[in-house]
């Protein structure tokens, strides 16, 4: 496991500030103003990310309908946001499915069918979750003819073993990505200690680098809620330290979080007084074009609020 880089992990420096905190939730225990759900996210931030074959983790989508489970991987968790990817079913194959091996430039089954297109579907679609996810390396299945790193199977299906990548490991590499296979763990750790993955960790714990994307529906909600923001406090309603949990978590995270601890936005007061409870996060939340983002439970949440606010009439 990385040892020098412990501080770098540790997430407790900034979230000792429990005045800031309890201004915010008005609440007068700091061991509830310093929630699990906080840390969670702050955890996260910190945390560089792997992109991981999904049978690493468990998920059963081997060829057979088995998985690779190793607890070597699965115990990276403590120091890793792990983004799990099956390249063979994001490209559309099933499970089970019949086993494939490359040869030459086309990947084919034990059946003689040619699954190539399939192969590079997916690994694309890989590709994809690494900048979505803004992974800073891949943790792939040795040998696999999708995920397999430096060293697969030569197409003879008689475990002939050659010096090549797998389809999706070989494009990851072409787009400059650090590709580790599951037995080279050691090799994954030292790349964060020193080089490349160690500079990114000094910028993930300096803030220099954004923590988990936001899907396009995210950044719709996180914009309007800023623009509702700025009219509110346009009309006297502050709102300063929701925009600074807006900025460290993003406005989904935050919302959830609020709505977890069944505390009203900051503002919300003011905006009731004022008859602009249409400016209030809650009313953001509430709006169909947003459903995606929250569960009914949290949507119906802060429709009570707004009715017991009368907003609804």
């Amino acid at each position: 496991m990385i040892e020098e880089d412990q501080e770098i992990i540790d997430i407790s420096e900034e979230l000792d500030d429990e005045e800031y905190f309890a201004n915010y939730y008005d609440y007068q225990e700091p061991e509830m103003i310093l929630g699990d759900n906080w840390e969670v996210y702050e955890e996260r931030r910190k945390r560089p990310a792997l992109l991981v074959s999904a049978c690493l983790l468990g998920s059963p989508c081997r060829y057979d309908g088995k998985d690779n489970l190793k607890e070597a991987v699965t115990a990276l968790a403590d120091k890793f946001r792990l983004v799990a990817v099956c390249p063979e079913v994001l490209g559309g194959l099933s499970v089970p499915r019949a086993p494939s091996e490359r040869f030459g430039e086309l990947v084919v089954n034990n059946q003689g069918e040619d699954v190539t297109a399939a192969f590079q579907k997916g690994a694309l679609a890989a590709w994809e979750y690494y900048q979505n996810f803004i992974c800073d390396a891949a943790l792939l299945k040795a040998r696999s003819p999708s995920c397999g790193a430096g060293e697969i199977y030569d197409g003879s299906f008689s475990h002939t073993k050659i010096k090549r990548d797998g389809v999706t490991a070989e494009i990851l590499k072409q787009k400059g990505v650090a590709v580790f296979s599951d037995e080279e763990i050691p090799l994954l750790l030292k790349y964060f200690q020193s080089g490349a993955g160690a500079l990114r960790l000094t910028q993930l714990k300096e803030g220099q680098v954004s923590d988990v994307s936001q899907s396009e529906l995210e950044q719709k909600f996180q914009k309007e809620m800023l623009d509702n923001i700025a009219q509110a406090e346009s009309l006297g309603c502050e709102q300063k330290k929701l925009k600074q949990s807006i900025e460290r978590y993003g406005a989904a995270a935050t919302m959830e979080n609020l709505i977890r601890r069944r505390q009203l936005s900051e503002g919300y007061a003011c905006l009731e007084k004022l008859g602009r409870l249409d400016l209030s996060a809650e009313a953001l939340t509430v709006k169909s074009a947003y459903g995606e983002l929250f569960s009914d439970q949290e949507v119906n949440i802060c429709f009570d609020i707004l009715c017991e606010s009368k907003f609804y009439k």
